[in-house]
């Protein structure tokens, strides 16, 4: 696990737990108590599980009651209204009906939804708040081939963020869609089962820089889906893309002056990442993080995500994430 580029921000994170536990040794914390104790002990509430070890660990004890405070506390994160420019969210192990109901409870729209598990289908996804400068109409569809994808696009749509999945009936697609008019209007392109020659190719023919690249396994053959926009004006950016690499080699990219716009895993044991210059921005970039890890970080950071990949390490469920500074507005071609 590595975290690059760390600072310190106040957070804010979902509640769950009340307990109480005991010291260890008589040598632990002072407790609260100005009559003495025999033993440290402690009291505490709204903690969530992450918190609760932390507490542990601190104060050199073990828990001996454990209480649900709140058994519907969702899987995401809440902004913190002081500090966030904008309200964010991060859900994982969602189905396609829960996303719906969190868009509508949260007033949000859809920025990044990968496949967790393509058998249900769920998904882990990140959101914003729709409005303000990141306000905009916008559509998701998942289980979809190509020619669906192309024929929402055809009605003067811009994808933002797609994920392939194979199914019993083939490859299909998971997308969210915003206006390609007005102010959010672009060259852009897309294309899929592309290797990494032809991937190259077309960005040099399209004078464009990747905004989404996912690395997907068709019969044994290492092939992308990628969305790309015209690399000009506004949209202009130093860039650069690897793949079959290693987080070693994406960090030493990254020490030339760079970050890191999106990375996954590849179905191979290897990474893809797109990077582009970085302009003092705050950011972050994680591999190989707990879900849970990843709301503590943007709480603790002050940060959104921009980019998420779940992937299976161990037999665990991880994240690649990449974190930005939230007081920053919405990011073209990804969020917008």
């Amino acid at each position: 696990m590595v975290n690059l580029f760390k600072k310190a921000f106040d957070f804010f994170i979902v509640l769950q737990f009340c307990v109480a536990f005991l010291a260890v040794s008589t040598n632990a914390f002072p407790t609260a108590n100005e009559r003495g104790a025999q033993i440290g002990r402690w009291f505490s509430w709204g903690q969530t599980a992450d918190d609760l070890g932390q507490l542990v660990n601190e104060n050199n004890a073990r828990l001996t009651r454990v209480r649900v405070q709140d058994p519907n506390v969702p899987l995401a994160v809440s902004t913190n209204e002081h500090e966030a420019q904008i309200g964010r969210w991060f859900y994982w192990g969602q189905t396609a009906d829960d996303l719906g109901q969190l868009v509508n409870e949260n007033n949000a729209r859809l920025t990044r939804v990968r496949v967790q598990d393509p058998s249900v289908p769920t998904f882990s996804a990140t959101m914003v708040q729709n409005t303000g400068e990141f306000g905009s109409a916008w559509w998701w569809y998942y289980g979809v081939d190509a020619e669906t994808v192309g024929s929402h696009l055809s009605q003067g749509n811009r994808l933002i963020s797609i994920d392939p999945y194979f199914t019993a009936e083939g490859l299909r697609f998971v997308v969210v869609m915003v206006p390609n008019s007005g102010a959010q209007d672009r060259a852009w392109w897309w294309y899929f089962g592309q290797d990494a020659a032809q991937v190259g190719q077309l960005l040099q023919q399209n004078n464009a820089r990747p905004v989404d690249l996912r690395p997907y396994n068709d019969n044994g053959q290492l092939k992308f889906v990628v969305v790309m926009i015209e690399n000009v004006g506004a949209d202009f950016k130093t860039w650069e893309w690897w793949f079959g690499e290693s987080p070693e080699f994406i960090n030493s990219r990254v020490q030339t002056g760079l970050r890191v716009l999106c990375v996954a895993p590849d179905p191979f044991g290897n990474f893809v990442a797109v990077l582009v210059e970085h302009e003092g921005e705050g950011w972050y970039w994680w591999y190989g993080i707990s879900p849970n890890q990843a709301l503590t970080n943007i709480g603790q950071h002050d940060t959104r995500l921009i980019d998420i990949s779940p992937y299976t390490l161990n037999g665990n469920l991880v994240f690649t994430t990449v974190e930005l500074d939230d007081n920053l507005g919405p990011q073209n071609g990804t969020e917008i």
